[in-house]
């Protein structure tokens, strides 16, 4: 619902609809008296927060008997039965006129708007009616209001998402105003300029409210007789889910009512935000948003984007558990329909593999901007507590960043660990826990690593009864090992670690850090548990897990009579051999979010042509499409680019003709 900039904005407005010459007529005491009434009428309906506020439950009367016709009407009567003798220049009518529609604007405005708070709407004919009325589709935002408690009531309006409703309320009512005095100003030349001037605001507002909310629906149609049955394959991408708001509300009415699909498809970034602070369990938030998707029809494949990359791991076991299927590198079956096979492609995580180093070979990693882990496998023999890890780095003047991790628990559905990391923005190596509780102590050692020079490291990590003691020192390969601890911390939290296994973590550029000669020492008694210099490239796959399955070419693991293909980035076309696919979905571009009124995206940041940005397209036998998404991303913006669903209709065995797409 509006927030009071645009119910103001409507108040303003009806002022400026009284005729010029009679304004001018009043004297400048009433002017501002009559803008002050007409203000305090088009926002006056919101005082039903009050009463909720005294007992610290403001959203508690939010949208009662205030919000209806009767009361507009009783508010509107009783300021013109008070003002009617004031204001003697104007007529009793016109005046009573200007005082109820600027009563009236607040239920127009909260009318035309979405609300996604129970009871989702207003009482428009109350006490006649107790049914609430919403439009169909909405001119303003969702407004976020949590109404805990009046402490969280005013920091939640400072929230992202309102934020934007304050611009897209500012830009409307800009607009208003300019439509207004182009059709009521003085000077005709002036009426021209604010003609004008409005015509970007409302392209501002057009981008900003209504392309983004306007879902368009796009239809295939595929005969292939290798099918038994008719199935219908929808495609989305690009969610970018923060709220259940409008936009998803809407998705899932045309998904339960209008398409009903057998087979649900995500190509990336479903969720936002990236990640989230505490990774030893899931926020209620973002379980509200994984039991959204888990709640739409139809038997649903996903993959991940970049966007919740960070933290998939216990996203992946919500979902799994809901029913749905989370695809990392590999293949599944249809139990849906069984002639289908599914396969899904992790994003760009880093490619670890072993080069030249200074030393002959060293490890090194791939180009990613993404969080990427190898991790010591085959370790359940292994006395993974009380241990020192010790081993040589080299960092180069390229972005991104190196660490090593400890008392790992890191897999398909978890990622607890302890970590050591450091960068080319950030050279002092610190403690970074992911998963766990606050870290304690000195948790940054203030020895700087320079670019080009190697060095060695020493981190030990010791279980005690009420703790998990944290110590570790950098030196300079060319130089003794230190005899004080640069980084002395300890976690005694109930989240803290105990035991765990070794890995690395890397992201940034190609091949500019590298790491060698680790080795793994038991405390209590000085055995070797683990020594490697990566020298033999066949003991390195034995030994490391990495989570990249393909290298240079992405097949699928088992034989359907359809093969599909998700992939977040349709850029993999040009990155590895694609084979055995009849259909690839892909998403990422966002169709180029705002475009030329031809439909070709204004910036274009991914290594395709401009007509790649969206569509169905032939690609060497196999059919690629590549979504507009349905969210935003940066800017919740979109222009001459609506959000997209496609829909592929497998026409099944009917007759022996040759499979064709349409």
């Amino acid at each position: 619902m509006p927030l009071p900039v645009a119910h103001s904005a409507a108040g303003l407005a009806v002022y400026l609809s009284v005729p010029y010459v009679k304004r001018n007529e009043l004297a400048w005491t009433k002017r501002c008296f009559l803008l002050f009434c007409l203000i305090f009428l088009a926002n006056a309906p919101d005082l039903d927060f009050l009463p909720g506020m005294l007992i610290g439950q403001p959203n508690r009367f939010h949208h009662g008997a205030s919000h209806s016709i009767l009361s507009a009407l009783l508010i509107s009567g009783g300021t013109w039965f008070i003002c009617r003798n004031y204001f003697n220049e104007l007529s009793r009518k016109k005046l009573l006129l200007f005082i109820f529609i600027s009563a009236f604007s607040h239920i127009f405005l909260d009318f035309f708007s979405s609300d996604s708070g129970f009871p989702y709407g207003i009482p428009l004919f109350w006490p006649f009616s107790y049914e609430y009325f919403m439009s169909p589709f909405p001119l303003f935002r969702d407004v976020i209001r949590e109404g805990g408690s009046n402490t969280l009531f005013f920091q939640t309006l400072l929230d992202e998402n309102n934020l934007w409703e304050i611009l897209l309320e500012l830009i409307f009512s800009v607009f208003l105003i300019l439509v207004l005095y182009a059709a009521n100003g003085s000077r005709k030349n002036l009426r021209w300029a604010g003609a004008v001037a409005a015509f970007p605001c409302f392209l501002g507002y057009y981008g900003l409210q209504i392309e983004p909310n306007w879902i368009q629906v796009n239809n295939y149609e595929w005969k292939n007789y290798d099918l038994q049955h008719d199935c219908t394959v929808v495609h989305i991408s690009d969610l970018h889910l923060k709220n259940i708001f409008y936009r998803e509300n809407k998705l899932r009415q045309l998904l339960k009512e209008t398409i009903h699909p057998d087979i649900l498809i995500f190509t990336g970034d479903t969720f936002d935000p990236f990640g989230e602070d505490q990774k030893a369990e899931l926020s209620e938030k973002t379980k509200k948003l994984a039991s959204y998707i888990a709640s739409l029809p139809g038997e649903k494949f996903l993959v991940w984007g970049e966007g919740v990359c960070n933290n998939r791991h216990l996203v992946d076991k919500y979902l799994s558990s809901n029913g749905v299927h989370v695809l990392e590198d590999e293949s599944v079956r249809s139990q849906t329909v069984p002639e289908i096979v599914i396969t899904g492609k992790l994003p760009e995580l880093a490619d670890f593999c072993l080069v030249d180093g200074w030393d002959g070979k060293a490890l090194a990693a791939s180009a990613t901007e993404l969080n990427s882990f190898l991790h010591l496998r085959g370790t359940e023999g292994l006395r993974l507590y009380d241990y020192d890890l010790t081993g040589d780095v080299i960092f180069s003047t390229e972005s991104g960043g190196l660490g090593v991790t400890f008392y790992s628990q890191y897999n398909r559905h978890n990622d607890r660990f302890y970590r050591i990391r450091w960068s080319s923005t950030s050279p002092f190596p610190a403690v970074s826990p992911h998963g766990t509780g606050n870290i304690k102590g000195v948790q940054r050692s203030q020895v700087k690593l320079l670019h080009d020079t190697v060095y060695q490291f020493r981190i030990r990590c010791r279980s005690e009864k009420e703790r998990t003691v944290i110590k570790a020192r950098f030196w300079p390969q060319n130089e003794s090992e230190p005899i004080g601890w640069q980084i002395d911390a300890w976690d005694d939290s109930a989240l803290r670690l105990t035991n765990g296994t070794v890995g690395i973590w890397m992201n940034g550029r190609n091949k500019k850090k590298w790491i060698d000669n680790i080795r793994l020492v038991s405390l209590d008694d000085n055995t070797v548990l683990m020594e490697e210099n990566f020298s033999d490239s066949d003991l390195f796959s034995a030994r490391w897990k990495t989570e990249r399955k393909f290298t240079e070419t992405i097949s699928p693991d088992i034989e359907g009579k359809v093969n599909i293909l998700l992939s977040h980035s349709p850029e993999i076309i040009n990155n590895y051999k694609i084979k055995g696919f009849d259909l690839m979905l892909a998403g990422d571009t966002h169709g180029g979010q705002v475009c030329w009124p031809n439909g070709l995206p204004i910036l274009m940041e991914k290594n395709l042509p401009p007509k790649w940005y969206s569509g169905l397209h032939d690609y060497h036998g196999m059919k690629v499409n590549i979504s507009r998404g349905i969210g935003t991303s940066r800017l919740p913006v979109r222009l001459f680019c609506r959000p997209e669903i496609s829909v592929f209709r497998f026409i099944g065995q009917r007759q022996p003709d040759e499979a064709v797409v349409q």
